[in-house]
């Protein structure tokens, strides 16, 4: 292979790379929105049952379910700086 079809291979293969990547992105984006909405429902459900067999009230029901951690927003940590740590 003559050098020029070496780059475009690369540029080829950098750009298939970066599509796989995003599509990797979005479907993990996808699993953990789904992860997270189940795990609200769940919190929710054990709401209605601690309610139901202990009659908890439905103003700490109401409580409970509106600090639902699973409905908050997700902090996004992507662009935080790892520092190192001097061992020494």
């Amino acid at each position: 292979m003559t050098e020029a079809e070496l780059r475009a291979e690369n540029e080829r293969l950098k750009a298939s790379n970066n599509k796989l990547a995003q599509m990797l992105k979005r479907m993990t984006d996808k699993l953990d929105e789904g992860r997270r909405e189940l795990m609200a429902t769940g919190w929710d459900t054990a709401v209605n049952e601690a309610d139901s067999r202990w009659s908890i009230g439905a103003a700490s029901a109401s409580k409970l379910k509106a600090d639902n951690p699973y409905r908050k927003p997700v902090i996004d940590l992507s662009g935080a700086m790892i520092c190192k740590v001097d061992e020494g």
